[in-house]
């Protein structure tokens, strides 16, 4: 009840209607009567809905799934597809960096994992899949720059 008091209270405020309402719980009679019949009935309208808004909803939805695809979704899967073809590549001898920052010498390889020599006589065992790219010359100080920025 008071959820329909303050609507009407806030109707008569809005079109210039009468005094607030009474303490008792009525209405005032006058000139506001009509506004805050009509916005009640305006506030009845609204609750449910405008029709055919189920289309543009779906409409709406399927054109978010399509920009989420097109952000997130594909180049997610483009450098996955990247990443598994270079690690299907790696062969002994080439020198890499983990996702960890290890660099090392590939050194021995099978079908999971490769042996990294990290330093003369260290060698480390890591899954391939952890293989995050080649490293050239310069791979160490591009990685630096990058973290100082």
């Amino acid at each position: 009840m008071n959820a329909v008091m303050n609507v009407i209270f806030l109707a008569q405020a809005n079109f210039g209607g009468g005094n607030a309402p009474s303490a008792g719980g009525g209405a005032p009679a006058g000139a506001g009567g009509a506004a805050t019949e009509a916005a009640a009935q305006g506030a009845g309208a609204a609750a449910q809905g405008a029709p055919g808004g189920g289309f543009e909803q779906l409409f709406f939805i399927g054109v978010m799934i399509v920009v989420f695809y097109f952000l997130l979704i594909r180049p997610q899967k483009k450098r996955a597809d990247k990443h598994k073809e270079m690690v299907k590549q790696l062969s002994a001898g080439d020198q890499v960096i983990t996702n960890s920052g290890i660099f090392g010498k590939i050194s021995a390889i099978d079908d999971t994992s490769v042996t990294l020599e990290v330093a003369k006589g260290t060698r480390i065992r890591v899954l391939k899949s952890f293989v995050g790219g080649i490293a050239n010359p310069t791979t160490e100080q591009d990685l630096a720059q990058q973290t100082q920025n």
